[in-house]
């Protein structure tokens, strides 16, 4: 992700101008934009009119609008962000529902009312990382007619695709058939392969599974009578050095973790963040199991270990981190910022990798301590979860949305029994400002910025 531009206003509001540029990326954007958070951006939108004769047009304009999220959904290779129209324009009146889909090549702007340790930190990560710096891992498990390539990143595990083929089985009077199924299936895995990679650019691929398929498979790839691509055969050639013999109990995700923490990988693996993500939940279970003193997990025993600065690392899911909950998302900044200062380290684990699914399985909240502290037992709760949801110990449950979406769904309403263009976008202003539970003026923050539009001036 390459950063355009930073504006902080020194009273918490700031923005950011960002360009995507790549599909990491994108899953970056997903845990960056909150609910609450506002982003601006190119966008289409339609409108309708109708004409003397009865008939109605349609029409696409191109524009740019500012959107206070409500919500987000990752796609893969798109961002859709969902929320309300912030500014008032020719075609889209303040409070109106609007979604930007977000994709590679895409520039926005950002804004926060507050960029705490979590963002800033999350943000700096993504700028910071480079397409191809080799921290990706690729890894094809074949089986008995199944084979399953997984991308794992530094942030999600994608599953690039499956191939499935019937393989006959093999015998006295079936030997060809049998031949004849088993190299169609290894054909249509180089058919996936030459479509979802370029050989040029890989460092490694890792080829597991059990049994002796993926041995056949291997000496399928580089049999030069098997491959009708002159081109393609060349490349192997050259790169045959980069795939790398294993054996695991499966050719489905689960087995990845196997990869991972085999000693065979352990050198060749140790930079790459899935890999210190698992070595380190493996160690929290080990503690666990063998010095229980020495861990903690859910909310209330975390805040009382944070608060006896006994964390030596802290593990949080960001499954919490995109949380729709204000509550949730202000405790957890809190929370980490107060560990950063006191010089505990902070890892954010991806709710896609396995290790990521074990912490989400734990509350989404653990941490490895430097010291015993006293009754910390005593502070854990019978379910996890209740703590987040109470937000305190005393509070009541939130209902998962901000304060500040209230008076737009009621304002919605009022749109649509009274017709739009008779209210009074004045009063819209005045009912964020009682509303808002932040004392700067965001609303006025982000008209007051509206002639960066220059800034999207070159988009298509």
């Amino acid at each position: 992700m390459k950063l355009l531009k930073s504006k902080n206003s020194g009273n918490g509001f700031g923005y950011v101008k960002l360009k995507i540029e790549s599909e990491d990326d994108i899953w970056e954007l997903y845990n960056l934009i909150l609910s609450g958070d506002s982003v601006r951006s190119v966008t289409y939108r339609k409108t309708h009119k109708e004409n003397t004769s009865g008939t109605v047009s349609v029409k696409v304009h191109k524009l740019v609008m500012t959107v206070i999220v409500k919500n987000t959904e990752y796609g893969g290779k798109t961002l859709r962000v969902s929320g309300f129209n912030a500014i008032d324009n020719e075609h889209v009146k303040m409070g109106q529902h609007h979604t930007l889909e977000l994709k590679v090549g895409s520039e926005l702007i950002l804004y926060k009312r507050s960029w705490d340790w979590l963002a800033r930190t999350r943000l700096d990560e993504a700028c910071k990382k480079k397409i191809g710096t080799g921290d990706d891992i690729l890894i094809l498990l074949i089986g008995n007619g199944v084979a399953n390539m997984f991308l794992v990143s530094s942030q999600k595990t994608t599953k690039l695709f499956t191939v499935s083929h019937n393989i006959t089985r093999g015998g006295q009077n079936n030997n060809n058939s049998y031949k004849e199924s088993k190299n169609k299936f290894f054909q249509m895995i180089i058919q996936n392969l030459v479509s979802h990679l370029n050989f040029d650019d890989l460092d490694n691929i890792i080829l597991g599974g059990p049994g002796f398929f993926k041995d056949d498979f291997f000496k399928y790839l580089f049999d030069s009578d098997n491959q009708k691509n002159k081109e393609f055969t060349s490349i192997l050639k050259r790169k045959k050095h980069i795939f790398i013999i294993t054996k695991t109990s499966s050719v489905f995700q689960s087995s990845i973790d196997e990869i991972l923490l085999s000693e065979d990988f352990q050198e060749k693996l140790k930079d790459t963040k899935a890999f210190q993500q698992v070595k380190l939940i493996q160690h929290f279970q080990y503690l666990l199991a063998t010095n229980p003193d020495l861990v903690c997990y859910g909310l209330k025993s975390t805040e009382n270990a944070l608060e006896n600065n006994a964390i030596e690392t802290l593990m949080v899911s960001d499954a919490l981190v995109r949380s729709d909950c204000l509550k949730i998302r202000s405790k957890l900044a809190n929370i980490t910022g107060m560990n950063n200062s006191m010089g505990g380290k902070t890892c954010i684990f991806s709710s896609t990798h396995n290790s990521g699914k074990t912490l989400e399985n734990m509350s989404g909240i653990a941490a490895i301590l430097r010291f015993p502290v006293e009754h910390l037992q005593e502070c854990e709760v019978d379910e996890p979860n209740q703590a987040w949801e109470t937000g305190d110990e005393g509070g009541g449950r939130d209902d998962g949305q901000d304060e500040d979406f209230d008076w737009f769904k009621k304002e919605k309403d009022e749109i649509k029994k009274h017709q739009m263009s008779q209210l009074d976008n004045n009063s819209l202003e005045k009912q964020f400002q009682q509303n808002s539970t932040i004392s700067d003026n965001f609303l006025a923050s982000l008209k007051s910025d509206k002639q960066d539009d220059d800034f999207f001036s070159e988009m298509d």
